[in-house]
C-alpha cells in the first residue's frame, strides 16, 4: 500500500507540474505574442507618422518658396511705385505655412521628435509674425485708399514693412535648409525603421517605372486626348443645341404676342 501510495503521490504532483508548466508557458507565450503584436502596431505607426511627415516636409517646402517669391515681390512693387512718383498697392503678402503637428504624437526616434518640434515652433513664430504685418499692411493700404492725404505716411509704413520680410526672408532661407535636412532624414528613417514584413514585401512593390511603361503611356495619353476631344465637342453641341431652343422658345412666344388683340381696339 506504501509503493501505491507514493506512485500515486508522485502521479499527482506531476499531472499539477504539467497542468502547471502548460499554464505558465501559455500565459508567457501569450503576454508575448500581446508585446510583439504591440511592438509591430507601434512602429508600423512610427512608419505610417514618417510617410505622413514626408509629405508634410514637401508641402512646407513648396510654401517656403511661395512666401520668398511673395517677399519679393512686395519689395519690388513697391519700390518700383515710389520710383514711378504714384502709391503703389501690392497685393502680395507671405501666407502662413502649413504644418501638421499631431504626426508628432506617432514618432518614436528621439532625435527626430525633437528636430520637428524644434520647426514647429520656428514656424508657429513666422506664422504670427505673417499675420501681424499682414493685418498692419491692410490697415496702412485701407487708409490711403480712403484718402490720399495719407500718403507720406503709407510709403513710410510700407518701408517698415519692406524691412520686417527682409528680416523674414533671412529666417525663411534657415527654414527651408532645416525642412530640406529633415525630409533627408524622414527618408533615411524610413527605408531604415520598415518592419521586416513591409521590407519584404518591397521587392514585389514596383518603385519604378519599368522598360516598357513610356511606350503603354504614350498610348494612353493618345486615348485621354480623344476622349478629352470627344467630351468638349458634346458639350459644345449640347450647348449650341439649348441655345436654338431657346432661341425658338423666344420666337415663338414673341409670334404669340404679336397676334393677340389689343384691349379697346375696334
Amino acid at each position: 500500500m506504501a509503493i501505491i501510495s507514493d506512485d500515486l503521490d508522485k502521479e499527482l504532483i506531476r499531472t499539477a507540474f504539467s497542468a502547471f508548466a502548460g499554464a505558465f508557458c501559455a500565459f508567457v507565450f501569450l503576454r508575448l505574442a500581446e508585446a510583439l503584436k504591440a511592438y509591430y502596431e507601434r512602429l508600423l505607426r512610427h512608419c505610417r507618422a514618417l510617410s505622413k511627415l514626408l509629405f508634410v516636409t514637401n508641402e512646407l517646402i513648396d510654401a517656403i518658396n511661395l512666401n520668398l517669391y511673395e517677399i519679393d515681390q512686395f519689395t519690388t512693387i513697391i519700390q518700383r511705385g515710389r520710383d514711378e512718383g504714384r502709391i503703389p498697392i501690392c497685393p502680395n503678402r507671405p501666407q502662413a505655412l502649413p504644418f501638421d503637428g499631431t504626426v508628432l504624437l506617432d514618432l518614436t526616434n528621439a532625435d527626430l521628435i525633437n528636430e520637428l518640434f524644434s520647426l514647429q515652433c520656428t514656424i508657429r513664430r513666422f506664422n504670427g509674425d505673417t499675420h501681424s504685418i499682414a493685418t498692419m499692411y491692410d490697415m496702412f493700404r485701407d487708409a490711403v485708399i480712403r484718402d490720399k492725404s495719407y500718403r507720406d505716411t503709407y510709403l513710410s509704413n510700407c518701408d517698415m514693412c519692406i524691412r520686417k520680410m527682409v528680416e523674414m526672408r533671412k529666417h525663411l532661407v534657415d527654414l527651408n535648409d532645416r525642412t530640406i535636412h529633415l525630409a533627408a532624414t524622414v527618408r533615411v528613417r524610413l527605408k531604415r525603421d520598415r518592419p521586416l514584413f513591409l521590407k519584404l514585401m518591397g521587392f514585389l512593390l514596383r518603385t519604378h517605372h519599368e522598360k516598357r511603361f513610356q511606350k503603354a503611356l504614350d498610348q494612353e495619353m493618345e486615348q485621354v486626348k480623344k476622349e478629352v476631344k470627344m467630351v468638349k465637342t458634346q458639350s459644345r453641341d449640347a450647348v449650341v443645341r439649348v441655345s436654338q431652343q431657346e432661341d425658338m422658345a423666344a420666337e415663338g412666344g414673341a409670334d404669340k404676342t404679336t397676334n393677340q388683340p389689343i384691349e379697346g381696339a375696334k
